[in-house]
């Protein structure tokens, strides 16, 4: 029996679907149902869209009681920080860019607007006192780059705890795929050629493994001369636009999506450096349509299609 719901939550159109399952349809919509409370619980205390969220009072006030997601939250967006240098900062407010409500029902192009620069950016300035969190002046937590990748791995986690072996969750596609389809067949991801919108450039099957990708080709605004899109370098306060799609293989969601977009972040030779060194499976491709992959990559077995571009290995 083969079992599949969508739904949107966190900004991303997501679907989970149950392979091979001997339970039956009442006891799945049960669990599916819990999940989607789940993931509506932390959206309700970590969206930046919703002015009675957490993370909004957070915001305003400057000082809240903070939960156990937050800490868990929190402290992996430090690992980040300092793992990457700097580039992964929660505190990079992209609502200060003009992206303050969902992609979806904002205009994308604001002249009339001028972006805010005075930001604080420093994470050891925030301050937790028991249960308590205190942000300084000119900080704004914005926490959209892993609270959705946190809240799916909650879900995957629930899914096997429950005695679900065979599913997947496609959380606009960033990709988990446990077990397989059927005693032979793999999941198939495929990577979308950012160029052209209706093709692939790249395919490879995957089990047990998270597949994220992350692009820059898609939320994309002007305020006056300057382009932007929904991931900053916190140095240069710009959109980088060296590389358009980064795609990471790992074993946790968070890690593969927070992983993809420090690469963006970053200068494209440094993200480079900085990739090798940590031996992160990674594809990538640059603005002018080149196919990169790290050594770490080649043990997937990705297979790069005839009308992408020459792969080159870094």
């Amino acid at each position: 029996m083969t079992y599949s719901q969508e739904f949107y939550a966190m900004g991303t159109q997501m679907e989970i679907t149950i392979f091979n399952c001997n339970f039956t349809e009442v006891q799945i919509q049960q669990v599916l149902w819990y999940c989607v409370i789940l993931i509506e619980k932390l959206e309700q205390e970590f969206s930046r869209f919703r002015e009675d969220s957490f993370l909004t009072r957070l915001n305003n006030t400057k000082q809240w009681e903070i939960s156990e997601d937050f800490l868990n939250i929190f402290t992996a967006s430090k690992y980040f920080h300092k793992l990457s240098s700097g580039y992964f900062n929660p505190l990079v407010n992209v609502a200060s860019l003009w992206y303050e409500q969902s992609f979806e029902s904002i205009k994308k192009n604001r002249n009339n607007v001028s972006p805010t620069w005075e930001v604080n950016l420093d994470l050891e300035n925030i301050k937790i006192t028991g249960k308590r969190v205190e942000l300084q002046e000119n900080q704004n937590l914005d926490f959209w780059w892993i609270v959705k990748w946190y809240t799916v791995d909650k879900v995957k986690e629930f899914l096997q705890d429950a005695w679900y072996k065979n599913f997947c969750i496609n959380a606009g596609w960033d990709i988990w795929m446990s077990g397989k389809i059927s005693a032979a067949e793999k999941m198939t991801v495929w990577v979308e050629n950012p160029f052209l919108s209706d093709e692939y450039c790249a395919m490879l099957e995957i089990e047990n493994l998270w597949f994220s990708t992350s692009g820059t080709y898609r939320r994309k605004w002007k305020i006056w001369d300057s382009s932007f899109h929904h991931i900053i370098n916190p140095y240069s306060w710009k959109s980088p636009d060296e590389l358009v799609s980064v795609s990471i293989i790992s074993d946790n969601c968070m890690s593969s999506d927070v992983l993809a977009t420090i690469w963006i972040a970053m200068w494209k030779q440094k993200a480079q450096v900085f990739y090798q060194t940590q031996g992160i499976p990674a594809l990538l491709i640059d603005y002018w349509g080149n196919i990169f992959q790290t050594a770490a990559c080649e043990s997937y077995n990705i297979e790069i299609l005839p009308f992408s571009r020459p792969l080159w290995n870094i």
